[in-house]
């Protein structure tokens, strides 16, 4: 298993603790005959379906195109994003904005980045 997968995977569940956020690691898409795993899922934020986290990783180029023609939000990040930083994980998810139903958590503000 690649490093800096496993470290995304973990910065994004410590995020979840932290946060009070929904996240899932490894959810299984699938387009036609294709199906293959996406590193983290982020159901409540960037659309109504979701936001598939993905490494910047140009061989993950074409399972991102799949995951956004079924209607996921998709974004591709950083190493930085390996390491848990609250403040960078919450102006991410304030720039990706709140779809979940209900309350958006307390922390919300809804600011795009550079806004």
């Amino acid at each position: 298993m690649n490093d800096g997968l496993d470290r995304l995977r973990e910065a994004w569940l410590t995020a979840a603790d932290d946060l009070g956020i929904r996240v899932s690691v490894d959810p299984l898409l699938a387009r036609a005959a294709r199906v293959f795993t996406a590193p983290v899922f982020v159901p409540d934020f960037g659309s109504r379906k979701g936001v598939i986290v993905w490494p910047n990783r140009d061989e993950l180029r074409s399972e991102q195109r799949i995951a956004a023609d079924l209607g996921y939000y998709t974004s591709f990040l950083f190493p930085q994003y390996e390491t848990y930083e609250r403040d960078l994980f919450i102006e991410t998810l304030n720039d990706w904005g709140w779809y979940g139903r209900g309350s958006s958590p307390a922390w919300y503000t809804g600011r795009a980045w550079g806004t």
